[in-house]
């Protein structure tokens, strides 16, 4: 009996069993476009690190930006310009260059933290900082290696008169000097170099996911740092920015010459084929767009009064007038909540409006009392503003 009793009590059991999903579920699908992280160990794991955030110059940043769209502090830095943008440091310390010869570091509170006095001359380029948090600046008299507490590692001579440089996965420093694309390993020590007549004096190199090409603007050009040649070019020369998506994908504005005589924004693939293209209105300037984790692009150009937002296959998704008069020349950038920061010059003023990614208007902080030009930085809640040629950081919150 007690064998029958159990046996009625196990088959229930067993027949529950063997009716259970014993399948994993089905993995996220992402829609076309999805930018996957690409893994940098040589960049230091902080806020905003570099120019752009990344080596892919997308200005994308995995924190939250600011949510009240209010002025937080104002650091004054007595009369030296400020005309590079800032890079963050793992403790949300800000660093900066200085015009007439310095480098700062300033407290998340808005408060000086150190300032090097020493003769570093003229600057305009951004910082990077390493993962062994070491910060590179890059000064017309040459590279230096800044430690945490602003004393000097090593320094490089050699007069720097463009602000593009960038860093790679094994954490050797690139940079161009008189067409000459120049590349230190982390000790100063210089390994090898390139002239080029075509590596011009122009702005934010970027590199391909896998790190083996660096694209450099004036006229595009894939570098393969491997074989240490040139891979192909694109253009007649008037680009002044490149950013790349995770799929390796390139974003520039190009007058080709051949594919288009106006002022044209560029999708390529790797190997430079045209993937779409887009006239912009006349032969204006068209700052660094930012892209989104969707591979939506945002852009504005100096000849508009409008942002603009282009899915990953170069079609218009909407267009959203600014908030007030002015000119967009100022990098775009974007929160991991897809928010659009647009900074906007006035006479002597500038104003940051703030967008979903939708297009909607969130918040405009209005009338901060100076000159913009160089791209923000994003902090946790915070968006980090350098003045450009004048001499204040603010921080909105």
């Amino acid at each position: 009996m007690k064998k029958v009793l159990l046996y009625f009590f196990i088959i229930p059991i067993i027949l529950i069993l063997s009716s259970c999903e014993t399948t994993e579920p089905a993995p996220q699908v992402n829609p076309p476009g999805y930018q996957q992280d690409i893994p940098w160990p040589s960049l230091a794991k902080t806020p905003w690190p570099m120019l752009g955030n990344n080596p892919q110059g997308n200005g994308q940043s995995a924190y939250r930006g600011p949510l009240i769209g209010s002025l937080d502090w104002e650091f004054r830095n007595n009369w030296e310009q400020i005309i590079s943008s800032v890079v963050i440091g793992p403790d949300s310390t800000i660093y900066a260059p200085y015009e007439d010869g310095g480098f700062i570091a300033i407290n998340p509170d808005g408060t000086l933290k150190w300032k090097i006095l020493e003769d570093i001359t003229h600057t305009f380029t951004t910082p990077i900082i390493a993962s062994d948090g070491t910060i590179y600046h890059f000064a017309m008299s040459g590279v230096f290696a800044i430690n945490q507490d602003g004393s000097v590692k090593w320094f490089f001579p050699v007069k720097i008169d463009t602000p593009g440089s960038n860093i790679d996965k094994d954490g050797n420093i690139y940079f161009i000097s008189s067409q000459t694309l120049r590349v230190l390993n982390k000790d100063g020590q210089l390994i090898w170099s390139h002239n080029d007549p075509d590596f011009s004096r122009r702005y934010y190199t970027s590199f391909s996911p896998d790190g083996k090409t660096l694209y450099i603007p004036g006229k595009i050009t894939a570098f393969d740092i491997v074989n240490r040649e040139i891979k192909w070019q694109f253009g007649t020369g008037n680009s002044d920015w490149i950013l790349v998506d995770s799929y390796g994908n390139l974003f520039f504005t190009a007058i080709s010459g051949t594919v288009s005589k106006d002022n044209t924004l560029f999708s390529t693939d790797p190997a430079g084929k045209i993937r779409w293209q887009r006239k912009l209105t006349g032969n204006s300037y068209t700052p660094r767009p930012t892209m989104d984790k969707n591979g939506n692009l945002f852009f504005a150009t100096f000849a508009t009064d409008s942002v603009f937002s282009l899915d990953y296959s170069g079609k218009l998704r909407w267009a959203a007038k600014l908030p007030s008069q002015g000119a967009v020349t100022t990098p775009l950038v974007s929160d991991a909540d897809g928010k659009v920061y647009v900074i906007i010059e006035k006479y002597e003023a500038f104003d940051v409006a703030v967008y979903s990614g939708n297009g909607s208007l969130l918040s405009v902080l209005a009338d901060l009392p100076s000159y913009s030009g160089q791209s923000p930085a994003i902090s946790f809640n915070r968006l980090i503003i350098p003045s450009g040629k004048g001499e204040s950081i603010f921080c909105m919150k």
